[in-house]
């Protein structure tokens, strides 16, 4: 080029112009402002890119990668920003964190992630406050950008937009300059980052970090047993393949395996097993357990009942032997007693002759008159009737006693037996529906209370979860803890 010819230098120029405005914009300023010095980075970084003068930082961020992603680190899992990043990637970001890197290429063939890893490098950016243009000569893959940072954004904020402007000549689309400068969006934007609790997120993250930290450290320390499992496994197998073909055993005896769909936490297993260890039951089966998680708002009051039940004096052999009465039938003649009562001893007889009543004193001269006299007859027939029947035989079973032998006080007596063999009938019925699913009868109230104690004591430790891992394995190498 000849010295006398004027220097040519290229300028970049960027407009944002309204559908109605066509006209281009006056370039004039612009280039005052780059005459003027300003805008150097840009054009040194263009520079340095078409001199060659980048320096390779190749291996500064693979050291940088493998100080922040140790093999068995937490952080091989976790991420910073809400997008699942696998090895490539965190590369990606790692060398973007290096001041000395001014251009990054990402290249592959369709469908490796490029536009994922754009997405992913535009949340990494947005946390360090910078701002990002992402530009592209094909519409079809800035569409795929736009939607793919809108989408993740409104699963988090369903209500409201990301802070995104898209320069298009379509101003239907959700991120066009009109929607995303006007006034309520902006304001929304103000809002969410005013109402930021850093400490909290801060907070959360470390709990977060801790807790799957923990599990990967267990997930480390099970895997060095693996090699042994597999070659103890190997083993069984060879085992049992030998004592097959001895006709030892045969598939009919053997467990049932594991299905692939099978899921159960070992966590939970060995949490209640230690429970059930430390309560002192046995043969604890896994209709028990679910009796238990069932029925955990209802043990106190099945625990009550067993109590009442223990409390009386009648026992279930003598239940056994009772004939049915009702209580309206026991307070009738109750009330019969009460009258007799009155008028006899305690130590007199009901059911002999008349001859040998022994009357109180002071009834007896009340009698005196004919009228009263027949009323105390008809008294003591009513309480000989066979109305009565039942209950005078359940007395004389308890009281151990003949029928014409029983005495006021006798009576009395077992009108109180009586009253506890009705509670008993009461209670045990209330009992019944546990007791036959747990397994328990009638004659062992004692023991089923122990037992509906020590279900009480592991309730914390029985679950939904719970249940459903045990149910693959019932039939695979236990019925019974």
């Amino acid at each position: 080029m000849a010295s006398s010819k004027p220097t040519i230098n290229f300028r970049i120029g960027l407009q944002v112009v309204q559908n109605e405005d066509r006209k281009l914009l006056d370039y004039s300023e612009l280039i005052t402002h780059i005459d003027a010095g300003q805008g150097g980075k840009f054009i040194d970084f263009v520079r340095d890119y078409v001199s060659g003068n980048v320096k390779n930082t190749t291996d500064e961020v693979d050291r940088a990668y493998k100080e922040r992603y140790p093999k068995k680190s937490v952080n091989t899992l976790l991420s910073t920003i809400p997008l699942s990043l696998n090895k490539p990637q965190k590369r990606i970001i790692t060398a973007l964190e290096n001041p000395k890197n001014k251009i990054i290429v990402v290249d592959g063939p369709p469908g490796t992630g490029k536009s994922y890893t754009i997405a992913a490098i535009t949340y990494w950016a947005n946390q360090k406050n910078k701002s990002v243009v992402i530009t592209s000569h094909k519409t079809a893959a800035l569409d795929v950008i736009d939607h793919m940072l809108t989408d993740k954004f409104k699963q988090l904020h369903p209500q409201t937009k990301p802070s995104l402007l898209r320069i298009s000549t379509d101003d239907r689309i959700i991120n066009s300059y009109q929607n995303t400068l006007a006034g309520p969006v902006i304001s929304g934007a103000t809002n969410r980052a005013n109402q930021f609790n850093e400490e909290a997120v801060t907070k959360d993250g470390a709990t977060w970090h801790e807790e799957i930290a923990s599990q990967l450290d267990e997930c480390w320390e099970n895997s060095a047993d693996y090699r042994e499992h597999i070659s103890r496994l190997f083993r069984l197998e060879q085992i049992e393949n030998g004592l097959m073909e001895q006709g030892i055993i045969s598939n009919d005896v053997l467990p049932s395996k594991l299905s692939e769909t099978d899921v159960f936490k070992v966590e939970l297993i060995q949490k209640l097993a230690s429970r059930i260890e430390t309560s002192g039951l046995k043969n604890v089966r896994l209709n028990h357990l679910s009796f238990a998680l069932e029925h955990c708002q209802s043990i106190d009051k099945l625990l009550d009942v067993c109590n009442i039940i223990n409390g009386l004096s009648v026992t279930p052999a003598d239940i056994e032997h009772m004939q049915t009465f009702t209580m309206k039938e026991l307070s009738s003649i109750s009330e019969l007693l009460s009258q007799v009562s009155s008028q006899l001893s305690a130590s007199s007889t009901v059911f002999g002759d008349e001859d040998s009543f022994s009357f109180r004193l002071l009834s007896k001269i009340s009698l005196l008159s004919k009228n009263r006299e027949e009323e105390f007859k008809q008294i003591i027939k009513q309480v000989r009737g066979l109305e009565y029947d039942n209950i005078i035989s359940n007395m004389c079973f308890l009281l151990e006693k003949e029928k014409n032998l029983l005495t006021v006080k006798d009576l009395q007596d077992g009108i109180s037996k009586l009253k506890e063999v009705l509670s008993y009938w009461e209670n045990i019925e209330l009992l019944k529906p546990s007791l036959d699913e747990l397994g328990f009868d009638e004659q062992h109230i004692k023991e089923f209370y122990h037992f509906l104690n020590g279900l009480k004591s592991m309730i914390q430790e029985v679950s939904s979860d719970t249940i459903s891992s045990l149910v693959p394995l019932q039939d695979v190498n236990f019925r019974t803890f």
